[in-house]
């Protein structure tokens, strides 16, 4: 019998995150599991606003628009 977590939200997948398949057996990592919660509860990206939330995430970061618009709200 396949393992429940297999059937994700039809929204949210981490091929919809970052990568192009469910790796049901790997972590997930801080910033892809913030993707999924903004794709959740409906937030979008932040613009950029010129102070970093977080000293370890770098504005290049693929994740930053979405960790800083976790944090603002």
């Amino acid at each position: 019998m396949p393992f429940p977590s297999r059937k994700c939200h039809p929204k949210v997948t981490r091929s919809s995150v970052r990568v192009r398949t469910f790796r049901l057996d790997s972590q997930l990592t801080r910033a892809e599991a913030v993707k999924v919660l903004n794709v959740l509860f409906k937030r979008t990206p932040a613009a950029s606003t010129g102070s970093q939330s977080f000293s370890d995430v770098p504005a290049s970061h693929w994740a930053y628009a979405d960790i800083e618009a976790a944090a603002q709200q």
